[in-house]
């Protein structure tokens, strides 16, 4: 048994589904490396002018080196570039932008809070 059209339905052209092009783990690591180095100058920009407002540091382990930009900075320069270097060298590079990629919100989250503190000093 035939089933009667009406005329006002359309028929539904089949659409194709388009894929979102694949990332090369790798090229993502650079691009997390890059925000990575980005955020921790933002981070050492923001934390001096918090401390240049009467602020302190927070993190226990850059307290003793926060008086002295020379200082923090070497410091922070030193923990990227191994950072830098371990990240290049891995074997695992899908399980690497994974952990850039939480880091990188966790520095987004602190170079954030910096600006709070700034702006309402």
């Amino acid at each position: 048994m035939r089933t009667p059209q009406c005329p006002h339905v359309v028929p539904t052209a089949r659409v194709r589904s388009l894929s979102l092009p694949q990332l090369d783990a790798r090229q993502v690591c650079h691009s997390l490396l890059a925000w990575l180095i980005g955020l921790n100058i933002g981070d050492l920009i923001t934390t001096r002018a918090v401390l240049g407002r009467g602020g302190a540091e927070s993190n226990p382990l850059m307290r003793g080196l926060v008086d002295s930009a020379a200082h923090a900075s070497f410091v922070k320069c030193l923990c990227l570039a191994a950072v830098v270097a371990l990240a290049l060298r891995t074997r695992f590079p899908g399980r690497v932008a994974w952990t850039l990629g939480a880091i990188n919100i966790w520095y987004a989250v602190v170079v954030g809070w910096n600006l709070t503190l700034v702006a309402r000093a």
